[in-house]
């Protein structure tokens, strides 16, 4: 099988380029994303509201496939099939779900399409260039991209909105996005459930202050957006005060359902377990 490299689109440049991961030598997949080197396994803690920072920028290098119809525009093609399916799904390289991307580079032609620079012609003037073959109506090129992925790690504090409570588990959403639960096993054992009827539907609104508490509750079950959902009872705390609105929660587990992220969290210190 032969190869060659042509021109696609036009020369731009970008700057502050961080460590990344890379095999150049590794052509055999036609969407391959390398990020840069990340050595802290916990995220860091906001000072002022104690909380984890778990959105992260990452630049990774991906090798991605471009269709002939897109080689005038490759970015515009690149963005189409490749990137913006990307959003808000679990991507295990980044080991997060991506947020958004920016930022999109080409990546050089002399150093990064062939995977040496003997291979291309140095008295010949490049733009970015791109792999092809006499078998393959798709070209292939190294594509560099900022992308903002959320990167929850177990021990991470989190915060979020209690929209459904049962008997076996609290259930969170993060970020008004993220789903998270906490089971029975990781509530203090001084708390008590206290049930509704059986498939009781409430509708429930909270008024919120400026710092985002909760005020006025007109209904038995609320997240303090306003959203309906089913309300199984309510969960009270060892001073007896029913336990709503926003829940502070450290990550004890993570799990990957299909492109999806499931946070399991805990109520309870590492004394209490």
């Amino acid at each position: 099988m032969s190869s060659a490299a042509v021109a696609v689109g036009t020369k731009r440049r970008f700057s502050d380029v961080e460590p990344i991961i890379s095999n150049e030598n590794d052509d055999s997949s036609s969407k391959k994303i390398q990020k840069q080197e990340q050595i802290s396994t916990v995220s860091l803690i906001d000072k002022e509201t104690g909380l984890s920072q778990c959105f992260h920028r990452v630049r990774a290098k991906l090798y991605l496939s471009l269709a002939p119809c897109h080689l005038e525009q490759p970015i515009a093609g690149l963005r189409q099939q490749h990137l913006d399916p990307l959003i808000m799904m679990y991507n295990s390289t980044l080991d997060g779900v991506i947020i958004s991307y920016s930022n999109v580079k080409l990546a050089d032609a002399k150093t990064d399409a062939t995977g040496s620079s003997g291979d291309v012609d140095v008295d010949v003037e490049y733009k970015y260039v791109a792999k092809v073959s006499d078998e393959n109506p798709f070209s292939f090129l190294w594509v560099y991209v900022d992308f903002v992925v959320w990167q929850p790690k177990i021990g991470d504090v989190l915060e979020g909105y209690s929209v459904m409570q049962s008997q076996g588990h609290i259930g969170v959403l993060v970020h008004d996005v993220f789903n998270a639960s906490i089971k029975k096993f990781y509530i203090p054992q001084d708390w008590y459930f206290v049930p509704n009827q059986a498939d009781e539907e409430t509708s429930g609104t909270i008024s919120a202050d400026a710092d985002g508490e909760s005020g006025t509750n007109t209904g038995d079950a609320n997240n303090g957006s306003g959203t309906t959902f089913k309300s199984l009872g309510h969960w009270c705390d060892a001073d007896g005060v029913a336990v709503g609105g926003k829940i502070k929660f450290t990550v004890r587990a993570l799990h990957v359902t299909g492109k999806g992220l499931a946070v399991e969290g805990t109520l309870l210190t590492p004394g209490m377990e």
